[in-house]
């Protein structure tokens, strides 16, 4: 059995707002403003109004319109989009906004969400070395002057575990970047010139299984509180960071590694989309193997 409550994925409906209904549009996470939104794919919008309300998305020239369900819950995809080619990673394109007009009974409300940038989203996954912050102990920076060459409109970074907004890269907001989904993020976008988003959702101890979502493992309550929020939203890729909480499980890693990738992509929807794992070094004394 797959989990999924999200609205992004193959058939599924999305999780209700926890806050009490408007008609104002409730977009779940991550549309706020600031995002990157992923080009070259279809891109799905959903979140909450009011029942049967009539709702009308725009952006960059295309015009979606939809009705609310009884529970106020809307979707709409918008067509592919290709993102503005940077000419270098200090360049970042003018940023757009997506209205959403909402209407029902002869009322009207406008959600406005601006300064939004097409290009590539990667989730970037993991235990503590992927919740590690940069920070601003510039001797263990390489080089040591990273912080102030930071300025990279194009880079931004959502924290689906904290504070749940997009920011924008610059020498000031950079010590709090997650320091590998940074350094992963910056060489991408030196490498191929496309803004990227980079979705952080990452904790300090945690071991695999709590980030699984298919038997013959039971659902973790890590993919719980910070995947399925997310899910659906259309990515580029993943990379994971974790195994220091599961290393006394040498091969019994794998399947659950399986799991974890084989999951992820029936959730989203989008194939079979990349994902990157880094291999840990050994972090302890075991015997040899028989």
């Amino acid at each position: 059995m797959i989990s999924s409550t999200l609205f992004g994925a193959a058939d599924p409906e999305p999780t209700s707002p926890k806050t009490e209904q408007t008609l104002e549009a409730q977009c779940s996470s991550p549309f706020r403003d600031n995002a990157i939104l992923q080009q070259q794919i279809k891109l799905p919008v959903w979140g909450a109004s009011l029942a049967d309300a009539k709702v009308t998305v725009s952006f960059d020239g295309q015009i979606k319109t939809t009705t609310a369900d009884t529970d106020g819950k809307w979707r709409v995809v918008l067509d592919p989009m290709d993102a503005v080619k940077l000419k270098s990673v200090n360049d970042c394109p003018a940023g757009k906004s997506m209205t959403i007009v909402c209407e029902k009974d002869g009322k009207k409300a406008v959600k406005e969400i601006k300064n939004l940038v097409l290009g590539d989203i990667w989730l970037c996954v993991g235990q503590s070395n992927m919740a590690g912050s940069i920070k601003t102990n510039k001797t263990r920076h390489h080089p040591q002057d990273t912080l102030e060459k930071a300025n990279y409109p194009a880079l931004r970074q959502y924290g689906s575990e904290d504070d749940k907004e997009w920011v924008v890269c610059t020498p000031e907001t950079a010590p709090g970047f997650k320091k590998v989904a940074f350094f992963f993020g910056r060489r991408l976008q030196s490498d191929a010139l496309v803004p990227v988003g980079l979705i952080t959702a990452a904790v300090g101890g945690s071991d695999i299984e709590s980030w699984l979502n298919q038997e013959p493992y039971e659902t973790g309550k890590n993919h719980l509180k910070f995947i399925d929020p997310i899910a659906g939203s259309s990515l580029r890729g993943v990379i994971w960071y974790q195994g220091e909480s599961n290393e006394k499980d040498r091969r019994h890693y794998e399947p659950k590694l399986k799991s974890l990738i084989t999951g992820w992509r029936k959730i989203w929807a989008q194939g079979d989309f990349p994902v990157y794992y880094v291999q840990l070094p050994g972090i302890s004394v075991h015997p040899a193997a028989p």
